[in-house]
């Protein structure tokens, strides 16, 4: 099979620019050493006024980055989601930003279950089996607490 040009790719993702964070998520994270391997997730808005949830970075780490010179724009891709019919799903995707600071899984809470890997889908249904995961319509609740009673 043909390695894909640019030109292809870009017909198959759409990338664009983020300009803000329009909301983050509260979890306590309180390592101070980056990169981080987890943290809050966030959405951006783009230039063209749309909003996307980020699922392969962190807050935390993006505004050390910022804190380390990165600007606005960022760029973004959009992910192909069909089975939820949600549109609103990015990746961070900027040539500016080395591996280190991309997370190497999606989040397993704001990322369509379609997207996550193999692996990701069957750990989160073993979570929801074992009562660590609650699904509410749109919105999951995390009791880490009852991790405890597993072996």
């Amino acid at each position: 099979m043909p390695l894909m040009s640019q030109n292809d790719w870009n017909n198959i993702m759409e990338q664009k620019n983020a300009i803000g964070i329009t909301t983050v998520t509260c979890v306590g994270f309180t390592r101070k050493e980056f990169p981080m391997q987890h943290g809050n997730c966030f959405s951006v808005e783009t230039d063209d006024g749309k909003e996307y949830r980020i699922v392969n970075f962190g807050y935390e780490n993006l505004k050390e980055l910022f804190h380390r010179g990165l600007t606005y724009p960022v760029k973004i891709t959009i992910l192909p989601v069909t089975q939820s019919q949600r549109r609103d799903v990015a990746v961070i995707d900027d040539e500016r930003i080395g591996e280190q600071w991309y997370f190497t899984e999606y989040c397993r809470t704001c990322c369509p279950n379609e997207l996550l890997t193999e692996p990701q889908r069957l750990a989160r249904e073993r979570m929801i089996r074992a009562g660590i995961i609650t699904v509410m319509g749109n919105c999951e609740r995390h009791d880490y607490s009852k991790q405890k009673e597993q072996y």
